[in-house]
């Protein structure tokens, strides 16, 4: 059993070619697989798949919204987010813009166009009286990580 990695990401469309793709991934069914529609691999294999996605398994989407130039959806991926497949994107022109957050391994960070401010040790970033960055805060915040380490660390406290 995995751990899984929330995202959410958003791909916008730079020419009518990749509009017009945007538009049949959102009206496809993705029981066939999300990534596969973006970049296929033939064949099924794991490796592959860590190699063209950045993940193990393709996903299923939560929610798709398209507003004929940009793509939104969140998905739940297993143990990381699909770096591979961002990456691919934007080397094919797309403008991606993505969050994601992995609690099992304590990790959050924020994709964009090949810049990846990657966050490890988050719950213990939620935890410090020290002042964060911006955009280290806004992670935290977008994810709830600050209520869920005070809930976390009050049930701890009343189990001693």
């Amino acid at each position: 059993m995995p751990n899984w990695c929330y995202n959410n990401v958003d791909i916008t469309a730079t020419t009518e070619e990749h509009k017009a793709l945007l538009d049949r991934v959102n009206r496809a069914e993705t029981a066939d697989g999300f990534f596969e529609l973006f970049r296929p691999i033939g064949e099924w294999d794991y490796n592959t798949a860590l190699e063209k996605w950045g993940t193990k398994w393709d996903v299923e989407p939560l929610d798709i919204e398209f507003d004929g130039t940009t793509l939104m959806t969140s998905f739940d991926s297993a143990w990381s987010p699909p770096i591979a497949l961002y990456e691919y994107l934007v080397a094919q022109g797309f403008v991606v813009s993505a969050n994601y957050y992995e609690p099992g391994m304590d990790f959050a960070g924020e994709w964009v166009n090949g810049d990846d401010f990657f966050l490890e040790g988050v719950s213990e970033l939620a935890r410090q009286e020290v002042t964060l960055g911006t955009r280290e805060y806004d992670i935290l915040e977008q994810w709830n990580i600050f209520e869920s380490v005070a809930e976390m660390d009050a049930e701890m406290e009343e189990e001693e």
